[in-house]
């Protein structure tokens, strides 16, 4: 399981001296750069020592995707620019979380939100098969969006949307915040792609004391087969330090709990 981190361009090389496989970069910030600060901060990225290989934060807050007054073509339009500059970094994975673009109007019944969300969904499927990305829908607590908050919810808005390019992620954090089990993750296999994991109410960096939680995530990951990646998503006020420490330990349980089932078998 390769194991990442969310993080800024800023914090590249800090990253990549905790020893993580990859980082994942906000989306919009990228593609909204005019394009040679886009090229410049490509050239800059790769010399850092880390790949991207995903994405968060497809969309910025302002934009409108719900509603009756939707520009289609302009979201058509920035989920092509979007996808190409992922591909341009080498990203293999977008997520689809954007709590505040997914929060409701007034004038919208949640059943009308639902079929536009799965609408938006193709218009990015659509441009993101054409680079080989695969798109994955994040649920979110309901502190944060208005819109499917369980991984179950999503299993249901993946099935419902059925587009080669769409897919499901399952965030640790979330989860707890919703009290969802971690057995909801045998239901979501199949259309699992991504995985995002912090720990407690502050949404920390997992540390030694978050073991037993971990361990029940990745745990139960390992014992469905996922085969995708797990990126540290999470708050902390020091990032070099706090980014080791989570490294170690998730490495440790990947290690642990593998060892674990090959005895069993």
């Amino acid at each position: 399981m390769e194991i990442g981190i969310c993080a800024g361009m800023e914090l590249a090389k800090d990253a990549a001296k905790a020893g993580y496989d990859y980082i994942e970069l906000p989306l919009c910030t990228i593609a909204e750069m005019p394009d040679e600060e886009f090229k410049r901060a490509k050239t800059e990225f790769e010399k850092r020592g880390i790949p991207c290989r995903a994405f968060n934060i497809l969309l910025p807050g302002g934009m409108k995707i719900f509603g009756q007054d939707v520009d289609k073509k302009a979201l058509e339009a920035y989920a092509e620019r979007a996808c190409s500059r992922a591909h341009a970094l080498h990203g293999k994975i977008i997520v689809f979380g954007s709590g505040g673009a997914r929060r409701l109007p007034d004038d919208i019944s949640m059943d009308e939100a639902w079929e536009q969300m799965k609408e938006v969904c193709r218009i990015f499927g659509n441009a993101a098969q054409k680079y080989g990305i695969k798109i994955v829908l994040e649920p979110l607590n309901r502190g944060e969006t208005d819109l499917m908050h369980t991984v179950n919810e999503g299993i249901r808005m993946t099935e419902e949307i059925s587009h080669s390019s769409v897919w499901l992620l399952a965030d640790y954090y979330h989860m707890q915040k919703e009290k969802e089990s971690v057995n909801v993750l045998v239901q979501a296999a199949s259309y699992l792609k991504h995985c995002h994991i912090a720990c407690g109410a502050e949404r920390r960096f997992p540390a030694g004391k978050d073991l037993g939680q971990c361990r029940e995530f990745i745990g139960m990951l390992q014992e469905i087969g996922y085969q995708g990646m797990l990126s540290v998503e999470g708050v902390t006020q020091h990032f070099a330090e706090d980014a080791k420490e989570s490294i170690l330990l998730l490495r440790e349980l990947v290690s642990m709990n593998a060892g674990n089932k090959e005895e069993k078998n």
